[in-house]
């Protein structure tokens, strides 16, 4: 018996180490994935170029030579520029820039202004009514939030734009104005062409130029616009857009050419060259601007920055103090050889990804209804319905293997498949789910396979920098602009549900319980820090969904029934993790902070109105995301089928026998589904990924029972059946 204490002392202690281990190694590993930059001195002046239409095509394909110069010399990034409407605009693009967070404008031509010329201030007659449309949405900050502070910090902002006859005026004065709709300082250039994004005349070209040079004697902020450029056509070219480029680029030079040495120079499109979303090049020149990368701590993604970012950059570049509301952060930068191949490369990826995601989704739900709908023909015992039976096992297995297979296939750039994305993704899925079927040890050993490999490559990926996230069909998408880093909504669903089926089928096959336990705790710790700290998965919600039910589902299969006071226990465990994490993210630096970080700073300074601006704002999304998501139908599906079984086998209690492990772990699934919807937004999609692997979970187990009560198959060697660990006592499987 000493012996035998021993022996489990020493195994105890190897778990605990291999959990320390493995949590050192990760929270190492994770931090060094930040990129290494750092913030810029405050510049005298700022000149924002707006050039619209710019794209990675015409910067590598040798359209924007003088903007090849200032690449050459200062810092270059990507940047997303997506607003609210599916349809990009000028509008909503610059009024986006100025309120620091993603505004709706409901017509293109919405700056409407007085009548303004030669320096004179501006007044944006529409700016009440923008702020009053948008206040629905529950933004951090209003449209005119960027004016709002360089005015508050004593500076002044001017606009220089070109129009052309009969175009109602660029919208460049929705990024200037403040909220009361005032830019400082306005020289209106007209460009006396009715066709609109052309060449720009060689005397408005000057005339612009001396507009910007008068524009800095009066302001501290100008903007610059160019005009709106024609629309790229199926392949990126035309020639009015050609000439509508090269003549923006030509005004660039121009204007890089006579600023003054203190100023600082910001090149950006707040609208993609067509239609379809794309992420635009950004560079930013200047004193005290290194060349390389430019970067936020938005994205925490190397040369990658957002729309959003621009504001408090602009604000932080001339020295005043953005607002701590706002969502972006300012610029940082990283000195280097920026690989401009590797952000055009981003861009591409991510359209490839945009047009591949719903087809793939849409095919991925399709699986679901033929294969549920042949499970449940299986189990109502039709005749010579059990032929089906290994063809519907490879489905389930197909639909647990969807995930893993989605991340894995993420290590080739997406848009080297060239469109054939879903037929590799059906490849890997099907081989996938070959080697996971060659385990027996238990009916559903391959599925433990499965999720167990899954739980390994999403750790391992957010300790490295969560690449696998980024453009990967249940990862997220810089086009998008929702998320940049961590883990996203999708693979959070995807990780507490397959930790959850791994760790009930270990546990049920297990022949030591406590060892099997011991391992179930450490796992449960694993997956939460690398979900919830701030330098791996940095999701706050992660933190609310998976510990609750982990201390609750830990309890049960410890053999505690769930109660109000496992319940209390599990709340207060959660409550005190979450302090936890959130005393450690302030102790870091503000521009380093996670989503939990910002938010309780700005909560702190804003006596909580953020924090229930960000409630309102995550419940408008889930109830929106609910509406709209394919995935919905994936969960009405799943839930139909499930329903079908709790009617057709009692509850449960034939395929889960009470007491059992597997009984636990779904119930423990289902938990996890409820409360991962209620506590995130997009939570409709979380809790449809804990579908798919509750699904197959009890419909394999289903289709065992049937088979062995037809005499079908017989389980495979070293299984034991729940009802047998059942009817032999809690005690049978402990050393």
């Amino acid at each position: 018996m000493v012996m035998t204490a021993i022996t489990q002392r020493r195994r105890l202690a190897a778990v605990a180490a291999a959990t320390a281990v493995v949590l050192g190694v990760s929270l190492w590993s994770g931090a060094r994935s930040e990129p290494a930059d750092r913030p810029a001195p405050a510049a005298s002046k700022v000149v924002v170029f707006g050039f619209s239409g710019l794209s990675w095509d015409d910067v590598q394909h040798g359209r924007v030579p003088n903007l090849r110069v200032l690449m050459a010399r200062g810092a270059v990034g990507a940047m997303t520029v997506r607003t609210v409407s599916a349809t990009p605009t000028m509008a909503e693009g610059y009024a986006t820039l100025g309120a620091g967070a993603r505004v709706q404008v409901a017509a293109a031509r919405s700056s409407t202004t007085a009548s303004s010329r030669d320096g004179q201030p501006l007044v944006v007659d529409t700016a009440r009514g923008l702020i009053a449309a948008n206040r629905g949405r529950h933004l951090a900050t209003a449209p005119g939030a960027l004016g709002d502070a360089l005015h508050a910090g004593g500076r002044r902002t001017a606009i220089v734009e070109t129009t052309s006859a009969g175009s109602g005026g660029a919208p460049v004065a929705l990024a200037a104005m403040d909220r009361a709709g005032l830019v400082n300082a306005a020289w209106v250039i007209g460009t006396g062409s009715d066709a609109g994004g052309g060449a720009i005349p060689t005397d408005s070209a000057s005339k612009v130029v001396a507009a910007v040079g008068d524009a800095l004697r009066e302001a501290d902020v100008v903007f610059v616009d160019t005009g709106e450029t024609p629309a790229a056509g199926a392949h990126g070219t035309g020639q009015p857009r050609q000439q509508g480029i090269g003549a923006g680029d030509g005004l660039l030079g121009a204007v890089a050419a006579r600023l003054p040495a203190p100023a600082r120079l910001i090149v950006l499109s707040v609208v993609p060259p067509s239609a379809p979303w794309h992420l635009a090049p950004v560079v930013v020149v200047g004193p005290g601007v290194p060349h390389g990368y430019v970067d936020s701590p938005s994205t925490r993604r190397l040369g990658l920055v957002t729309l959003t970012d621009m504001a408090p950059a602009i604000v932080t570049s001339v020295g005043a103090m953005p607002p701590a509301a706002m969502i972006g952060r300012p610029f940082r930068y990283r000195a280097g050889h920026p690989d401009l191949g590797r952000l055009a490369g981003l861009d591409r990826d991510g359209r490839a990804r945009a047009t591949t995601y719903f087809p793939i989704a849409l095919g991925f739900v399709v699986l679901h209804g033929l294969v549920y709908l042949a499970a449940a023909w299986v189990l109502a015992g039709r005749r010579g319905a059990m032929r089906l039976s290994a063809l519907i096992r490879f489905g389930l297995l197909a639909i647990a293997a969807f995930p893993l297979a989605t991340f894995l296939l993420r290590i080739v750039p997406p848009a080297t498949l060239h469109g054939w994305a879903a037929v590799a993704l059906a490849g890997l899925d099907a081989g996938l789910v070959l080697a996971a079927s060659r385990a027996r040890f238990h009916v559903l050993a391959p599925l433990f396979v499965l999720s167990a490999s899954t739980v390994a490559v999403l750790v391992v990926d957010v300790a490295t920098g969560a690449r696998l996230q980024v453009n990967s069909i249940l990862g997220y998408a810089p086009l998008t602009a929702d998320r940049f880093y961590g883990i996203g909504g999708t693979a959070l669903g995807v990780l507490v549900a397959s930790t959850l089926v791994a760790t009930a089928v270990f546990v049920d096959w297990s022949r030591r319980r406590r060892d099997a336990l011991a391992w179930v705790g450490a796992s449960f710790v694993v997956v939460v820090v690398a979900a919830g700290a701030s330098v791996l998965g940095a999701k706050v919600g992660s933190i609310l969904t998976m510990v609750p039910v982990f201390v609750v589902t830990f309890a049960a299969l410890v053999g505690i029934r769930p109660n109000w006071k496992t319940i209390a226990v599990a709340l207060g465990v959660t409550v005190a993790v979450v302090a936890a994490a959130g005393a450690i993210e302030l102790l870091r630096p503000a521009t380093t902070r996670s989503h939990l970080g910002e938010l309780l700073g700005t909560s702190t300074n804003s006596g909580g109105g953020t924090l229930a601006t960000v409630i309102a704002r995550k419940a408008s999304t889930d109830v929106r995301v609910f509406l709209e998501t394919v995935w919905s139908w994936l969960a009405l599906i799943v839930t139909l089928f499930l329903g079908y079984l709790l009617v057709r086998d009692r509850r449960f209690v034939r395929i889960l026998p009470r007491g059992s492990a597997l009984r636990v772990g779904a119930l423990a699934l289902v938990g996890a589904g409820v409360l991962g919807l209620l506590v995130n937004d997009t939570g409709i999609i979380i809790t449809s990924l804990v579908l798919v692997y509750l699904g197959p979970y009890l419909a394999l187990l289903a289709l065992d029972r049937r088979s062995r009560h037809d005499g079908v198959a017989v389980a495979p060697v070293g299984w034991r059946s729940p009802a047998s660990i059942v009817a032999a006592g809690p005690g049978s499987s402990l050393p």
